[in-house]
């Protein structure tokens, strides 16, 4: 097995008035790109950053982060979920995997009984990341459906009073069968 680790670090920013989105991403691989027919999902790591002084145990941690990639999905991913909490007729479609979150900054999950997904192709050299989470805003707009997760930096969180988080890092640790080098 040959193993490809997907890092992504997304832009981090000292400027507490930018707000822009930058929980998404295109990432290079090392090489032209790899020639698989499956791989599978064998551990992975989440990292965030916290708000201001505050304890671990102040700060709300998302259960989990849902990560989109372009080269799975679609046929290959289904998630069911519950209703919309104020709507019991509206369901969120989700395309990405769920990572499971620890009530901590650092999560690393390694040793899974590997999650396969069938590529059929070769993984494009650049690879689009985009990383979520449940919006649990009951006054936003977009309670409880999927949201681009915060990506600010530690700088911009010293000055935030509230429990925040944001994403530092993701890093997804898929093994896949070599072929062949043609």
């Amino acid at each position: 097995m040959v193993l490809m680790c997907i890092v992504f670090n997304p832009k981090q920013t000292a400027n507490a008035a930018d707000t822009a989105d930058y929980s998404a991403g295109q990432l290079l691989l090392s090489n032209m790109g790899v020639a698989a027919q499956k791989c599978n999902l064998v551990g992975y790591q989440v990292i965030l950053n916290k708000a201001g002084d505050k304890a671990v145990d102040e700060v709300e941690i998302p259960s989990r982060v849902y990560v989109e990639l372009d080269f799975v999905g679609g046929t290959q991913l289904h998630v069911a979920t519950s209703p919309h909490p104020n709507d019991q007729t509206k369901y969120e479609h989700i395309h990405a995997i769920p990572l499971a979150l620890k009530s901590e900054l650092n999560t690393i999950i390694m040793g899974m009984n590997p999650i396969s997904f069938n590529i059929g192709q070769r993984i494009n050299k650049h690879i689009n990341i985009r990383v979520k989470r449940m919006d649990d805003d009951s006054t936003s707009d977009t309670f409880g459906k999927l949201i681009p997760i915060k990506t600010d930096s530690s700088a911009y969180l010293q000055t935030q009073a509230s429990s925040d988080t944001s994403l530092h890092s993701v890093v997804l640790y898929f093994d896949y069968p070599f072929v062949s080098l043609f």
